[in-house]
């Protein structure tokens, strides 16, 4: 005789719990374990020395098909997120709530401040450097491609972007995750991948409010002149003599105001460098012609030479440009057509491009 049974539906399972809480283990153990564990996701290391020995952390997490949700506790961290990361690693956004302790941060060029209660966005496909003290988090990441477009329409605004503990989005989207962590062991594998839907778009929402908002600042305004002197860039990179004088000019500001404007991105100079940049990868991505004359396209770009075009190329994304070329033929084309879009150039169907040139050689200087 046999029993017929219902089919097993994922979606109805339980949430799996994963809780750290180490026992019995040395801290400097602890430290290495935990250290190795994040390499894939950043660099990790402690602000003082022999700090080793004093390491603790603790922490709470549940995972979905497409996100997760941790809370941690631990000492003072420094936590590096660069190229090697983000060529290698997880493509995510992160939500992130500052529970307690304090955490400063540079997310490429945009310097925050976190004190407890804020919420900040975090974009994994772009460099982060945070120092954090003593501190307990909460964080929600989510696959890029759950993400809502008006979330991933802010483009590098999103990365570091914060919303305030004493602004009413930024309480209610806390509250928000905290209620979410509380809830965590009672839902369903379904039901939390629709909570966090809702937490994405709820998150969207509140942060298309707030930037309405800021339209009305200062602060805006000088948002509306960087994004002016910013294309005024993109169109220009080339032009050697490019400085502050003339994109000043172009936005119709005095140079002291437009260096305001870009006191947030780390300088005028710092923003064109990047810039300029970000440009030569793109052109390495889709054009492997480019790859066989570095003077060519260092001319093109705006730098002095091919050696100058190497050293900062390499200081801003961890490898000189014939290596990184090598690694583009060991990656998936469509990622690198992604990476394009975020980094400020539009989604543009070039994947296909990069497919069929992924294999011309990297002659360019290394």
């Amino acid at each position: 005789m046999t029993t017929e049974t219902e089919p097993y539906d994922p979606q109805q399972a339980r949430l799996r719990r994963h809780e750290t809480k180490p026992e019995g283990i040395s801290s400097i153990t602890l430290w290495q374990v935990y250290r190795s564990r994040l390499a894939p996701l950043c660099d990790v290391s402690l602000p003082e020395k022999g700090a080793e020995a004093g390491f603790c952390v603790t922490s709470l997490a549940y995972q979905t098909t497409r996100a997760s949700l941790m809370q941690t506790t631990s000492v003072a961290q420094i936590l590096r997120r660069g190229p090697k990361q983000i060529v290698n690693g997880t493509d995510q956004i992160l939500l992130y709530l500052q529970v307690a302790g304090s955490l400063a941060a540079d997310c490429d060029g945009r310097r925050i401040q976190v004190e407890p209660g804020d919420l900040v966005l975090f974009d994994y496909a772009r460099p982060l450097v945070s120092r954090v003290g003593a501190f307990t988090n909460l964080v929600l990441a989510v696959d890029r491609d759950t993400v809502p477009a008006p979330l991933l329409g802010l483009g590098s605004a999103l990365h570091g972007y914060v919303l305030p503990r004493n602004t009413g989005a930024g309480r209610l989207l806390g509250a928000t995750l905290t209620a979410l962590l509380a809830a965590a062991e009672h839902l369903t594998l379904g039901e939390a991948e629709a909570a966090v839907e809702s937490v994405l778009h709820l998150a969207a929402g509140l942060v298309r409010s707030a930037r309405l908002a800021e339209a009305e600042t200062p602060e805006a305004v000088g948002m509306i002149r960087y994004t002016a002197a910013l294309a005024y860039i993109d169109r220009h990179h080339g032009d050697l003599d490019l400085g502050p004088d003339e994109i000043a000019e172009h936005v119709g500001v005095s140079r002291p105001t437009l260096y305001r404007a870009f006191e947030h991105a780390g300088g005028v100079h710092a923003v064109l460098l990047r810039r300029r940049l970000d440009h030569v990868m793109r052109e390495l991505l889709t054009n492997p012609v480019a790859r066989e004359s570095p003077t060519a396209l260092a001319t093109r770009f705006g730098f002095g030479g091919p050696t100058q075009l190497s050293r900062t190329f390499r200081a801003r994304f961890g490898l000189p440009p014939g290596k990184y070329c090598a690694l583009i033929e060991k990656q998936d084309a469509a990622w690198h057509a992604a990476q394009l879009a975020r980094i400020g150039f539009g989604p543009e169907p070039m994947a296909t491009s990069i497919a069929a040139h992924a294999s011309a050689p990297a002659r360019i200087a290394e």
